[in-house]
Parts: structure tokens; C-alpha cells; sequence
């Protein structure tokens, strides 16, 4: 999909500039060395369709980052006033000076779920990362076999950065992005997320699976060959590997 991406604020030492998406956890640029004059005038982007959130990363003199929501925003204001924001992302405006102000705004909700993370190892650290209800990037990690940590997180943005460890899907939660302020429509999300299973090392990885049925099974997957299914949940049974959460799964 292609996303139009502005900064109406940016540092004079804020420069060459990354942008990553949430689709394989902030780890590959998509694009990379993008001015400050570039990001300042506005460009359309290509994401992944499955992505939900943008970071931008300035890499010049001023190191900073800032995590941008990707949704569907249309406003249409007639003001004496100037408005200034920080960033803007999929977003359309017009504006002519007059003395009436009239604005109207739809937004669409991100849902929130709730996550139960544990360790499988007592000699691995298991590092994980996510955005919660609030819109907070959230970085974190658990040691230790046996160890638990439930997380109430937006969906689609949890993501296991390295170790061995488990990540289990359960119900919705309170929270999840931003509602219009005149009207708000949520859809129902079932408990059914895709994830991408990768092998870290060896030959390959054993994950015990439990489908969108509640059937369970083991999936083999080949070092060099993820595997993205529809899971409720995913634990690494034999071997290294990662879980990365992509969002809800397509009906």
C-alpha cells in the first residue's frame, strides 16, 4: 500500500533519515538516507500491506525516532487560526481563511489483546517488543525457565527480537487507538493471528501450534525458509526460533 509521510516539525540537525514498518518487527529499512527536505515537503511511500505502524529514525547529528500510526484520516477545516502538528501519515487537508471553523474527522480504532509471553529455557534471555494500548512503544525482556509476562498490547505489534521463548494470543483488552470524537465504529476481531515462524539456527525448528479451530500440531520449518500461518497461539517446541506476530489473519 502506499502511505503519504510529512514532518511539519523537524530539527535543523535531524537528517538522513530511515523509515521502517511493524510488518517484520522494525528490522529492515525501507527506505534509507531520506533528507530532511524530502520528509519536510511530503512523499508517498510503499509499505507492506500488513504493516500498522511507521518508524522514522534520524541518523544525522540529532539521533531521535518517532513510531506514526498508519490509519485513514480526512479533514476538512475553514479557520483564522494555523494549525501545526508534529507528523502527519495517510492524511489528506484543506484549509481557507475565513472567521467560521468547521471541522469533521473520522478515525479508525486499533484493537488491543492481550499476550501471554514465557521462557522455555533457563539459559536463554527471551527479548520481546510492542506497542500497548496507549500508543507507547514498549521494549522488554524475560530469563529464566518458567517465567511468565501477560502484556496488553495493540494487535499486529508484538514482536520477538531474539532468544527462544513462547507467545500466546488471548482475548481483547482494554484501550486501542484513537476513536472519532463525534461518532466511532468497532469491528468484532476474532482471537486468530497470522504468524511467521522462523528458524535461527540449525537444521531446522519444531513449533507446537494451536490453529483458529483449537487444533493442535507441530510445524517443522527449515533454517532459511520462514513459514506464516494462522495461529491462536505458537510455542517453539525443539530447537531456535522466532515468533513474529503479522496482525490479525485475513478472513
Amino acid at each position: 500500500m502506499i502511505v503519504f509521510i510529512q514532518l511539519t516539525i523537524a530539527g535543523t540537525d535531524a537528517d538522513n533519515f530511515s523509515i521502517f514498518s511493524n510488518s517484520d518487527g522494525y528490522g529492515t529499512a525501507l527506505y534509507t538516507a531520506v533528507s530532511r527536505a524530502t520528509l519536510l515537503s511530503g512523499n508517498n511511500y510503499a509499505v507492506p500491506d500488513n504493516a500498522l505502524y511507521i518508524k522514522i529514525v534520524s541518523t544525522g547529528v540529532c539521533t531521535n525516532d518517532r513510531i506514526i500510526t498508519i490509519g485513514t484520516t480526512t479533514s476538512t477545516s475553514t479557520s483564522t487560526s494555523t494549525s501545526t502538528s508534529t507528523s502527519t501519515s495517510t492524511s489528506t487537508s484543506t484549509s481557507t481563511s475565513t472567521s467560521t471553523s468547521t471541522t469533521t474527522s473520522t478515525t479508525t480504532a486499533i484493537p488491543c489483546f492481550t499476550y501471554t509471553l514465557s521462557t522455555t529455557t533457563p539459559t536463554f534471555t527471551f527479548d520481546y517488543n510492542y506497542i500497548d494500548c496507549a500508543g507507547e512503544y514498549t521494549a522488554s525482556s524475560l530469563s529464566g525457565e518458567g517465567n511468565t509476562e501477560d502484556i496488553c498490547a495493540q494487535v499486529g505489534t508484538v514482536a520477538i527480537s531474539s532468544g527462544e521463548g513462547n507467545l500466546a494470543l488471548g482475548s481483547s483488552c482494554s484501550g486501542g487507538g484513537t476513536t472519532s470524537s463525534t461518532t466511532s465504529t468497532t469491528t468484532s476481531i476474532p482471537t486468530c493471528d497470522s504468524f511467521t515462524l522462523t528458524c535461527t539456527s540449525g537444521d531446522s525448528t519444531l513449533f507446537d501450534t494451536t490453529d483458529c479451530s483449537g487444533n493442535i500440531s507441530t510445524v517443522s520449518v527449515n533454517n532459511g525458509d520462514p513459514y506464516t500461518g494462522c495461529y491462536r497461539s505458537v510455542t517453539v517446541d525443539t530447537g531456535d526460533g522466532t515468533v513474529v506476530d503479522n496482525g490479525v489473519c485475513e478472513s
